[in-house]
């Protein structure tokens, strides 16, 4: 028979030998896309000169960009939700169709 608390700690083994890596990996990765896009607005709106318009100019350029990933995340949204209605129909009909 198997001990129950050696069971748990080959799972907890296998689970730590897997998620350590990628949380060494994917964490620094995270924090580094996070700076390189905090870096990118900040020097997007540095690049606007006195001379080719305000800061009211530049703040506009900002939210026309926002209102362009907003349209984007809705899309995305839209067919997600589509994908799951589809999901939803289909997993009905097998339920509706198995005896």
């Amino acid at each position: 028979m198997h001990d129950s608390s050696n069971l748990f700690g080959t799972v907890f083994g296998i689970i730590l030998s897997l998620g350590i890596p990628l949380a060494t990996v994917g964490v620094p990765i995270y924090f580094i896309v996070r700076f390189l896009r905090a870096y990118e607005r900040r020097t997007s709106l540095a690049a606007v000169s006195p001379e080719s318009g305000t800061r009211v100019e530049a703040l506009a350029l900002h939210v026309a960009a926002l209102e362009t990933q907003i349209d984007a995340l809705h899309s995305d949204v839209a067919r997600l939700t589509e994908s799951q209605q589809f999901t939803t129909k289909l997993l009905e009909q097998r339920a509706t169709a198995a005896p």
